[in-house]
């Protein structure tokens, strides 16, 4: 982390020392300047430094608030482990005070750090409603508010990981003073942005439905490629329409991201068309998902690039979607055999797809034409950073599993315990200790 923050660092550093020397030449030379000089140098320092320390504890805090404790205590909720949801919405409540005060402290006057503020607030609201369900009053009327505000609360923290998602993003953004309107930075920092984010989510939705989408199949009677093939085919045609500016001249960035879209809801139809055994009237499994991102990755190898590094990472991106959907395909078919994914039998294998996915997202978000242009000012080349890119990916993906996997746990303890209780025996947990008979060692301390 304080690899390309120390680069940060550099780049303002510089630039104050750039404008001390234009102020050193339209200034006479004597003894009382150069000690001038001398001192605000060291102010100078020493506001870097502060400017470091406080940079970092804010991202770092605000990181561990937003991707880790607040999901982690969702799940907690969802386990009906009140205790320990409330003690992590605590801890989260105290990690993003110390993130929102030091954001103020900085030191740095064109960063913006409301638009994380606001993510902290947003989590602070839910700190608030755990507090709030807490408290228990015989009262009908109460009751019901109880009632709503309980469905209110699991709305907003359901949701609660995308919006700190988005306003971290903002942040960074501000940060690095990327995405200004001048040289339509804008627009493109928003179809990296959200282009990325689609990736992000796409791989997150399957690490979840690796858990829970096997009930959730079979009581729609689907599979899960004509999910996939449906959200495919209306992406590409919002794409058709969307990636050329209609009336101004078309360019190659154009026809490439149109013809993209298009093949997108081609094979998208022939997905959803494909993905229901009509003959034996059950759904089926399909790799038109997984070509269509073959495809994608392919258009991505060769889309130039006016910077070099820029066009290393496009090609590396390219590469990341070939190898996810080679990856899919062998999971499909010689992994499940074709069959719908067994939620008690995870595979090996069944982690790599969202791994990539996530990793194809961070990659996109990450290769703006701006960002490209602080890469090539400072020297870095292409594969640092496409590494750090994968590091944080990887953080992202952790992010995701630990929730997911804590909450699955969690809930089979409480169902092993009540099948103890009952005195039933129909419950096989193979990764849990069979039950003695002492009842405390069953208790998951809620």
């Amino acid at each position: 982390m304080t690899f390309p923050v120390d680069l940060f660092l550099n780049a303002f550093q510089k630039r104050d020392e750039g404008m001390d020397m234009d102020m050193d030449m339209s200034m006479p030379d004597n003894s009382n300047n150069s000690t001038s000089n001398s001192d605000n140098s060291t102010k100078t320092h020493d506001i870097v430094l502060n400017f470091h320390f406080f940079l970092v504890l804010h991202l770092v805090t605000f990181f561990v608030a937003f991707g880790l404790v607040y999901p982690y205590a969702f799940a907690c909720k969802q386990a009906k482990r009140t205790k320990r949801h409330i003690l992590f919405v605590t801890l989260g409540l105290a990690l993003t005070v110390i993130g929102f005060i030091s954001g103020h402290l900085t030191g740095i006057d064109h960063y913006n750090s409301w638009f994380s503020d606001i993510g902290a607030i947003f989590c602070w609201a839910i700190t608030a409603g755990s507090y709030f369900l807490l408290v228990y009053v015989d009262n009908p009327f109460l009751s019901h508010l109880r009632r709503g505000l309980n469905v209110l609360h699991t709305s907003l923290s359901t949701i609660q990981p995308l919006v700190c998602w988005v306003t971290t993003g903002l942040s960074i953004i501000s940060l690095m003073r990327f995405c200004g309107s001048e040289g339509d930075h804008t627009g493109q920092c928003l179809a990296h942005g959200i282009m990325g984010t689609a990736f992000v989510t796409y791989g997150v939705i399957l690490f979840a439905m690796m858990y829970f989408g096997e009930q959730f199949l079979v009581r729609h009677n689907r599979s899960q490629e004509y999910l996939d093939s449906w959200v495919i085919t209306i992406w590409g045609i919002v794409n058709t329409f969307t990636e050329h500016r209609w009336g101004k001249p078309w360019n190659h960035k154009d026809v490439q991201h149109t013809s993209m879209g298009i093949i997108w809801w081609a094979l998208g139809m022939f997905g959803i068309y494909t993905t229901w055994d009509r003959v034996n009237n059950k759904p089926k499994r399909s790799h038109v998902p997984a070509l269509i991102i073959l495809a994608t990755g392919y258009s991505m190898l060769s889309h130039s690039q006016s910077i070099k590094v820029s066009s290393k990472v496009h090609f590396m991106f390219g590469v990341v979607l070939m190898l996810t959907a080679l990856v899919r395909i062998i999971e499909i078919s010689f992994v499940l055999n074709d069959e719908p994914a067994d939620n008690s039998n995870i595979r090996v294998w069944q982690f790599l797809t969202p791994l990539l996915l996530v990793e194809c997202g961070m990659l996109f978000m990450s290769a703006t034409e701006q960002s490209m242009e602080f890469l090539t000012r400072h020297g870095i080349m292409a594969a640092p950073y496409i590494l750090i890119i994968s590091s944080v990916a990887s953080f992202v993906a952790l992010a995701v599993l630990i929730p997911i996997q804590s909450y699955v746990r969690m809930r089979n303890e409480n169902k092993v315990q009540l099948a103890y209780k009952e005195g039933t025996d129909d419950i096989e947990m193979p990764f849990l200790a069979e039950p003695t008979e002492d009842t405390d060692s069953f208790n998951v301390d809620e």
